[in-house]
């Protein structure tokens, strides 16, 4: 079985290679190893962005996705009772009809205004 380092072992073991480069780099190779620090923040800034728009275009896909599933299952649950619906209000509108068709006799008798 092979020996790991732990974790905390290993920020050690960096965090010394990289304090004794720094110690050991003249100006130029500091300035170079500020820019390449520079270059990881920028990159990681980065990473940090799109993940959280990932995220959020994640989210309204779940939400639009949840949404089409919960109207799916409640016009499944009312699909029983629209035919009833729909009789009542072919019967409303029938009557509608015939009330428009009716004709309304005037009384023989003027009004008097």
């Amino acid at each position: 079985m092979r020996y790991k380092m732990p974790m905390v072992g290993k920020v050690a073991a960096v965090l010394a290679v990289f304090a004794a480069g720094v110690a050991a780099y003249s100006h130029n190779q500091a300035a170079l190893a500020a820019m390449q620090s520079y270059y990881v923040w920028e990159m990681l800034a980065a990473l940090l962005l799109f993940s959280i728009g990932f995220a959020v275009v994640g989210l309204v896909i779940l939400i639009l996705f949840l949404l089409d599933r919960g109207l799916y299952r409640a016009l499944a649950w009312t699909g029983a009772y629209t035919a009833h619906a729909a009789q009542r209000l072919n019967r409303g509108w029938v009557q509608v009809e015939q009330f428009g068709r009716k004709q309304f006799h005037r009384s023989e008798q003027p009004v008097e205004r």
